[in-house]
C-alpha cells in the first residue's frame, strides 16, 4: 500500500537507489482503454542523506507521448507526507503530447487541453508550494479550455520564457 506511508519511509530510509538504462512496462488501470507503455533506457538515481533527497529520472519514451523527458529534484523533508519540505524541482519534456499523458496526470489537467510541448522549467518550493517557477516553454497545436468566452482557444505555437514567483496566496 502506497497510501498509508510505509512505501514511503521505506524509500526514504534507503541511503541509494540507481537503476541504470533499464526497462519499465507502465500500465496505467485508470484509462478505459488501459494500454500499456514501455520506457527504455530508463535511468534513476535516488540518493538520500538524512532529511535531504536527490532524485534523478530520464527514460527514452514512446515517440507519440514524448521524445525525451527527465525529472531532476533535490528536496529536504518528506513530499509524500505533508507540507514541511521543500527544495528545487526541474522538469524536461521535448515533444511532450498531453493527450498522451497517463491518466494520473491528464486528470490534474483541464479535459479540453491539448497539443504538443517542449518545456524546460525550474521550480523552488517552500513548504510544499512552489515559490518561484521559471523556464522556457515551446508548444505546437495547443488548444486551451474555455475560461472566459465558450469557445476553447486554439493556437498554432506559443513560444517564450516564463517566470512565475509566488507573492503571498497569489502569483505574478
Amino acid at each position: 500500500q502506497v497510501g498509508d506511508g510505509r512505501f514511503a519511509t521505506w524509500l526514504f530510509a534507503q541511503r541509494e537507489l540507481r537503476i541504470e538504462d533499464g526497462q519499465l512496462h507502465f500500465l496505467d488501470h485508470h484509462t478505459p482503454d488501459g494500454l500499456p507503455a514501455d520506457l527504455l533506457g530508463v535511468n534513476l538515481s535516488l540518493i538520500n542523506s538524512g532529511n535531504r533527497h536527490r532524485l534523478r529520472f530520464d527514460a527514452d519514451f514512446p515517440a507519440e507521448l514524448c521524445t525525451h523527458c527527465s525529472f531532476d529534484a533535490d528536496i529536504e523533508g518528506n513530499p509524500l507526507e505533508g507540507d514541511d519540505w521543500g527544495g528545487r524541482i526541474s522538469i524536461e519534456a521535448v515533444g511532450l503530447d498531453v493527450a498522451g499523458l497517463p491518466y494520473a496526470a491528464r486528470s490534474q489537467l483541464p479535459s479540453s487541453l491539448r497539443g504538443r510541448v517542449y518545456v524546460r522549467m525550474r521550480t523552488q518550493w517552500v513548504q510544499g508550494k512552489p515559490r518561484v517557477a521559471q523556464g522556457e516553454l515551446d508548444a505546437f497545436g495547443l488548444v486551451l479550455p474555455a475560461v472566459v468566452s465558450k469557445q476553447e482557444l486554439p493556437i498554432d505555437r506559443l513560444r517564450g520564457n516564463v517566470r512565475w514567483q509566488r507573492r503571498g496566496e497569489s502569483w505574478r
